[in-house]
């Protein structure tokens, strides 16, 4: 494990222009002589690459935006900074309110207000999954646009950065969200997820199951990389119940629900969730899990 982090981050200063020019130099070599090695460049160059897009999309949206309030003070004048002033104001102070309304409790999640169902479920995107129950490859489709709120019980919703365990290969946090562990954690357009993700990472979480039955599941995901598998492998309980094909979203801050099947549930506290991602290439806003209707 040592010898993997020492060469990502060897291959990432290679890749910034931080060898000397002698090393530098021993370093293409090695390139040269090893086709393993130039494959790992090429991959970690066009992981380097997707963030920096990223990162110019963002700058370029703010400035954007800034040159919008610019040219609405300059045409209706001095009132106008008043009023924008106060609904800022008005914003934060209810921002501040929603975020004590959540429960905390030794870092797992809990049981939460319904999930937002402004949040859409790609209309046409299947789960392609491999079920391990019955040995057999299942294709589901959830046609509805939107996450329908139905039973007694409120969402559990699980943000990805609430994990209770990780393997990630790089040697520090390469987003912008501070934290004492390597993860990668990102606030994109107003949300914490993780990224850069890379083959065998892996994210475990806690959480409590009130009422035995069926549950739907649902991820959060997005991906701005098209061609590519966008593949993870979903656990519960410490045993593989499907391996999951996410969708290309769009772009790194287009997000959507993913349907991922229905699980029964026995009622019980620190119950398990791990997902192991396989291939990459895909960031992860939060884990849904539902009460479904047919309890009922």
């Amino acid at each position: 494990m040592r010898n993997e982090l020492e060469k990502i981050a060897k291959i990432e200063k290679f890749l910034n222009g931080e060898l000397t020019e002698r090393e530098g130099n021993e370093f293409r070599e090695e390139i040269r002589l090893n086709p393993e090695l130039k494959n790992e460049v090429e991959k970690q160059r066009l992981i380097q690459e997707g963030i920096q897009s990223l990162f110019l999309k963002k700058i370029a949206h703010s400035a954007y935006r800034k040159f919008k309030i610019i040219r609405f003070l300059k045409y209706f004048g001095i009132p106008s900074v008043i009023i924008i002033t106060t609904v800022m104001v008005i914003n934060l102070i209810n921002n501040n309110e929603g975020q004590k309304l959540k429960l905390k409790s030794n870092g797992h999640p809990q049981l939460q207000k319904p999930f937002d169902k402004s949040e859409p479920i790609p209309k046409t995107d299947s789960v392609v999954s491999f079920d391990t129950t019955n040995n057999k490859l299942n294709t589901e489709t959830k046609p509805s646009e939107k996450l329908d709120v139905f039973g007694p019980l409120d969402d559990i919703i699980i943000e990805a950065e609430n994990y209770s365990d990780f393997k990630d290969l790089s040697p520090e946090n390469l987003g912008n969200v501070s934290s004492n562990d390597p993860v990668d954690l990102y606030n994109l357009g107003g949300r914490t997820v993780v990224g850069h993700t890379l083959p065998e990472e892996w994210l475990k979480f806690n959480f409590d199951i009130p009422k035995a039955g069926d549950y739907e599941l649902y991820l959060m995901v997005g991906s701005g990389k098209d061609s590519v598998d966008r593949t993870i492998n979903f656990n519960v309980n410490e045993k593989l119940w499907k391996t999951i094909n996410t969708p290309f979203t769009g772009s790194w801050l287009d997000y959507k629900a993913l349907y991922c099947g229905k699980y029964k549930f026995k009622k019980g506290k620190q119950q398990t969730l791990k997902l192991d991602f396989k291939t990459g290439w895909i960031n992860l806003d939060k884990v849904i899990i539902r009460y479904s209707k047919d309890n009922f």
